[in-house]
This record gives C-alpha cells, sequence and structure tokens, in this order.
C-alpha cells in the first residue's frame, strides 16, 4: 500500500477487546485505525471524515448496528461508504436482508478469520484510494480546464485591446492629420503671397477652424489620460445649471443652424444649484451637444430638458431593462437636477449600447465611415459626471430612431447653499480687458509664442518688450520695471521657476513685486500648483486662449494696483 495517502477506517464495537483484536489485525494494512464504542459515538467520527470502510457491530446496547447503519445511509457525506457487519450470531436470511437493505457490503461472523477480514478490507481501501485520486485528478483536470479559459479570455481580451489600440492610433493619425492639412496648405499658400482678398480670409478662418479642432482633439486625449490616471480635480462651487444650459445651447445654435436643425429647451425648474466645477459641466453638456447635433441629419430636432427630481424618482435609471437601454445603479434618496439631451439622429445600435461609454470605442471604426472623431467624447462625459456624483444613461430604440441622454447631478441642500459663496455674476469681458498704460514683459524661447503674446497684449493696448531668455528679464529690470510679468516655464538654460527666485531678488531692492503669470504645454493639475507654490499669480496653459490671456493680465494688474492703493 502507498505510504502517502492514508485511509481512515472506522471500528464499531460496544466491548473493548473486540476493538484491540480488530486493530491487531488491521495494523497491518497500514492506514488509519478510528474506534468508537457505540453508535452515536461513531456517528460523531463520521461528521468531519471520510472513511474507507465500516465494521459495524450488529448487537450493541442502546443503539444497535441496524439503527447506525440507518442514520450513516441517511447523512450525504457516508451514504456511499462501505459498511462490513460484525455479529458473533448466525443470522438467518431475513436479518442478513435487513442489513443489506440498510446497505451492507458484507457480513463477517465471529470469531472473525484475519486473512479474509484483511482480503475484504483491503479491497474497500483498494477502491478508496483510487476514487479519492480519480476525484484529485477530476479537481486538477477542472483547474487546467479554468487556466486555459482564463487564458484564452485573457487572450482575447488581449487581442481586442491590441485591435482596439490600433484602430484608435489610425483613427487619431488620421483626425490629427486631416485638420494639419488644411493649417499646413492654406498656411504655404498665404506665405507665397498670391492669395487675394477674399481668398486670404478663407484661409485665415480655415486655418482657425481646424487649429481649433486639433486642440480639440488634443484636449480629449489629455483628459483620457488624466483621468484614467486619476488625476483630474474638481474645482466646487454653486453653479446655476439654467444659466449654464442656456449659455451653451448659443454657443451651439450656429452649428445647429447651419444644419438647419431645430434647438429647443425645455426647463421647468428655474433653481437647479449644483456644487461642481463649471469648466468641467460646460464641457459635459457641449460634448453631449456637439454629439447630437454631429449625428442629427440636416431638419433634425435636438431638445434639451432640466427638471429638478427627488430621489425616489431617480429610480428611472434602471426602471427599464430592455436591451435597449443601458442601466446604473440607483441613486440615494435626495434631490437631483435631470437634464437630458434628446436628438432625432442616427441613433443606436442595440448591441453596441452597452459599449457607448467605454473609451475609444465607435460605432463605426472603419475608413467609410461618416463621422469623424476619437470615440473618447461620451467616455469622458461618463468620468466626468461621476467625479461630479452623478450618474449619465443612454437610451436609444435602435438605428435611426435618435438617442436621448441622461444626466443626474445631486442638487446642492439650502445648507450648502447658504454657507457656499455667492456664484459670480460676470459682467461683460469688454469693460474688463483694456490693458491700456499696463506694461508688460514677456518672455518665451520660442518666436512664434513671443510674437502671438505681443500681438494679442498690444491690440488690447498694452506695451509689450519681448525677450528670449531670463538673462534677458533680468538685464532688462536693471532700467525698467514692468507691470506684469509673463513667463514661459520650460526654457533652455534656466527655466520659469528659477527665473522668478531671481527676479524676486532683484525685487529686494525696489520694495515691490511684478505680478508673474506662468505660461506652459504642462497642463495638468499638478502644474498649476506647482506654478502658484512657485510664486506665479496665475497659470495659463497652452494652447492660449486670447481673451484668457487679456483677461488673467487684467486682473494681475487690477489686483497690483489695489495693493497699492491700500498702502
Amino acid at each position: 500500500m502507498s505510504s502517502e495517502l492514508k485511509a481512515n477506517i472506522l471500528l464499531i464495537d460496544d466491548r473493548v477487546e473486540n476493538l484491540i483484536a480488530l486493530e491487531a489485525i488491521l495494523c497491518r494494512l497500514g492506514q488509519n485505525l478510528v474506534t468508537a464504542q457505540s453508535g452515536k459515538e461513531a456517528l460523531r467520527c463520521l461528521l468531519n471524515q471520510d472513511f474507507a470502510a465500516i465494521l459495524l457491530d450488529v448487537q450493541m446496547p442502546g443503539m444497535d448496528g441496524f439503527e447506525t447503519a440507518s442514520i450513516i445511509r441517511q447523512r450525504q457525506r457516508s451514504q456511499h461508504t462501505p459498511i462490513i457487519f460484525v455479529t458473533a450470531f448466525s443470522t438467518d436470511d431475513q436479518l442478513q436482508m435487513k442489513g443489506y437493505a440498510l446497505g451492507a457490503v458484507d457480513y463477517l461472523l465471529k470469531p472473525i478469520n484475519p486473512e479474509i477480514l484483511i482480503s475484504k478490507v483491503s479491497v474497500f481501501v483498494e477502491l478508496f484510494k483510487k476514487t479519492q485520486e480519480i476525484q484529485r485528478q477530476s479537481v486538477e483536470l477542472a483547474m487546467q480546464k479554468v487556466e486555459i479559459i482564463h487564458e484564452q479570455l485573457a487572450r482575447q481580451q488581449a487581442e481586442s485591446a491590441n485591435r482596439m489600440k490600433d484602430e484608435f492610433m489610425a483613427i487619431v493619425s488620421h483626425e490629427l492629420r486631416t485638420p494639419l492639412n488644411s493649417i499646413l496648405g492654406w498656411s504655404r499658400l498665404l506665405v507665397a503671397g498670391k492669395l487675394d482678398e477674399g481668398a486670404t480670409s478663407r484661409a485665415i478662418e480655415t486655418i482657425n477652424r481646424n487649429a481649433l479642432s486639433q486642440a480639440q482633439l488634443i484636449d480629449d486625449i489629455l483628459d483620457v489620460a488624466r483621468l484614467t490616471s486619476g488625476k483630474v480635480k474638481i474645482h466646487q462651487q454653486p453653479v446655476n445649471l439654467l444659466n449654464l444650459i442656456s449659455d451653451e445651447l448659443e454657443s451651439i445654435r450656429p452649428a445647429a443652424n447651419e444644419k438647419g436643425i431645430q434647438l429647443t429647451g425645455e426647463f421647468t425648474s428655474d433653481h437647479c444649484i449644483v456644487s461642481g466645477d463649471i469648466q468641467r459641466l460646460q464641457q459635459i453638456l457641449r460634448n453631449l451637444l456637439s454629439n447630437a447635433i454631429k449625428f442629427t441629419p440636416e431638419s433634425g430636432q435636438v431638445e434639451v430638458g432640466l427638471k429638478r427630481i427627488m430621489g425616489n424618482e431617480s429610480w428611472i435609471i434602471n426602471r427599464n431593462q430592455e436591451s435597449h437601454r443601458t442601466t446604473q445603479h440607483p441613486l440615494p434618496i435626495t434631490a437631483f437636477a435631470q437634464i437630458t439631451v434628446t436628438d432625432t439622429g442616427i441613433g443606436i445600435d442595440s448591441d453596441f449600447l452597452p459599449q457607448i461609454f467605454e473609451y475609444f470605442r465607435q460605432a463605426d471604426s472603419s475608413s467609410t465611415r461618416s463621422h469623424d472623431g476619437l470615440g473618447l467624447g461620451l467616455a469622458i462625459v461618463r468620468q466626468l459626471v461621476e467625479l461630479h456624483g452623478g450618474k449619465i444613461d443612454a437610451a436609444s430604440e435602435g438605428k435611426d430612431k435618435g438617442t436621448t441622454f441622461t444626466i443626474f447631478l445631486p442638487l446642492q441642500t439650502p445648507t450648502q447653499l447658504d454657507s457656499s459663496s455667492q456664484m459670480p455674476n460676470p459682467e461683460s469681458l469688454h469693460s474688463d480687458l483694456a490693458l491700456e498704460n499696463i506694461s508688460i514683459l514677456v518672455v518665451d524661447d520660442n518666436f512664434d509664442n513671443r510674437n502671438y503674446l505681443v500681438t494679442v497684449l498690444e491690440i488690447a493696448g498694452a506695451q509689450v518688450t519681448a525677450v528670449a531668455s531670463g538673462q534677458e528679464v533680468i538685464d532688462f529690470l536693471q532700467h525698467s520695471h514692468p507691470d506684469v510679468l509673463l513667463s514661459d516655464i520650460a526654457m533652455p538654460n534656466e527655466d520659469g521657476y528659477e527665473l522668478l527666485q531671481r527676479v524676486r531678488m532683484v525685487e529686494q531692492k525696489w520694495g515691490r513685486t511684478i505680478p508673474a503669470i506662468a505660461l506652459t504645454a504642462y497642463a495638468k493639475q499638478e502644474d498649476r500648483n506647482q506654478a502658484i507654490s512657485g510664486g506665479f499669480q496665475q497659470f495659463l496653459s497652452k494652447p492660449i486662449d486670447p481673451i484668457q490671456l487679456i483677461e488673467a493680465v487684467a486682473q494681475v494688474a487690477r489686483a497690483k494696483v489695489g495693493k497699492l492703493t491700500a498702502l
């Protein structure tokens, strides 16, 4: 017998001398011998152990062998364990049939022949071991099968991910090169100087439009990187959704009018205040509205809705379980703003609908697709909505049947509103952006960027000096005191942070500080934080919008004037 796997054998007899005799014979098998002096004790042993065979005395006080066997057979764990009845009395056929009916496999008469006992028990021990081995092999085979399935699934997922990546990279290449072609082509024609006034105007308009398109594509890619790495921070402030939606509707209306699309709004609540990042909320609405306009044919309709709902109504998110509707988890019981964007466009196929909010997913990624884009917008929207503590749902009856996107955002409570600062009421920018009599020093090692900044600031009325290095800034400050410093961050020899430290040392001689604005292509939140903690008063990420640039300069210049007045 193998010593690696020992089987348990249960010996049941009310007399100790009989148990000792059985042990003396069966010890030659080299197995685990377990003894019990009553039926109850035997049943306790069977609760947590498996046995190759049971030798059971028939004549026992209290619970006899037949009753014990009956209970053994009723238990799932021991119902198939072989039972050999041992008796000192010759049994008639009726008693033998009773024993066999209770599950006995054999009878042995006392006194027991050792060789017969060993022969019979060894058969069941060997059978038990082979059964255990088969079960072990079955488990191993099942585990191997599971591993194979997992490997196949992982391989399929990896192949699918690689296909998606390849498709995405091909789309990225196409989407970035397409506007670049127009930008470079028209730029070369402008440089050649052979365009008439009308063609020049079209060239500038085309370059601007395609540059904005390319910038949006880059922003989307960067947003994906930030969102997937958890680097996007939400700057909370009270936001009036009605004002926000109204502004976005007016912004997108020219695009809708161009396609003859009827753009409407249905607002049943004018007091929906949420706590959120106004720029990110604008991005959410802009993406949804742009999608609706893009995928709605001419003369179609796009409607935006806003209403206030209570939490128990928000179970609408998963009230429909049909295949044509995606569902999310129910929201807590509280008040919510429900924003809907509904279009009469191309709709979404039911097979693709569950994937609509995944990154890099497009219903049609082929080279013959009708609509451009990277397939990132809705995935970005979903994550931004969730960062605001909300949920988004997409519903469509199918192809050519339109689509409805529904956003649920938690509303601020009266307590939150009381403790929050009042929402700003922006004035017209025109009165704030005048930079007359403001002297500005610009430092950027890139010639084109430097010229762009100078042009924008001079148009706004500022007096601008532009230099290409940190040392030129220090030299200039020896004889001039500008009102504002605009500094690029990434420059050769000396970056913007090092330069600002030197500028602050020079300023100690004057007793006054020049407000500084950081300009950089690094646009992550930690870059902004580093700039502010490094001594800059403002931070602008490239590409720099001219309005934002002028507004930033005006703000820091006014702040400086306020400090001087206070002195």
